[in-house]
């Protein structure tokens, strides 16, 4: 008889950790999944950049811009993380950067801060969004 109540299941208490824990982690998932999806986005653009037959060290600014801000309004990124592209151009290259910091309150007085950086090379494309060089 005593080996039957020892395997009757998981408790009241034991429900309700296990209930605390998957709402715990639904809530980051709810509250941080949409910036990281914004990330991939940026990379996405970048990366279309440079799969682009002209050559985007010959291009102006404004038009690298122009395109950006497009790919951004179609995929409905916006804000600062669309708007914080910045242009350097250099020597033998151009680097297209993608730096911000988000501030997403979590629960009572917990912040979470997200940092986000993106890089384009055009002299290494195939590195596209991993960010390499430090500029000033």
């Amino acid at each position: 008889m005593k080996l039957i109540h020892a395997q009757a299941g998981i408790g009241s208490i034991g429900w309700l950790l296990v209930i605390t824990v998957a709402g715990f982690f639904l809530l980051c998932l709810f509250r941080l999944g949409p910036h990281y999806l914004d990330k991939f986005t940026i990379d996405g653009a970048l990366k279309s950049l440079a799969e682009q037959e002209v050559n985007l060290g010959d291009m102006e600014k404004r038009t690298i811009y122009r395109k950006l801000d497009s790919f951004m309004m179609i995929n409905n990124v916006r804000g600062e993380e669309g708007k914080s592209f910045k242009i350097i151009r250099k020597k033998d290259k151009l680097l297209i950067n993608n730096i911000y910091e988000k501030r997403i309150h979590m629960f009572s007085n917990i912040d979470v801060v997200l940092t986000f950086k993106s890089q384009l090379d055009t002299s290494n494309p195939e590195e596209c969004c991993e960010y390499l060089i430090e500029t000033e």
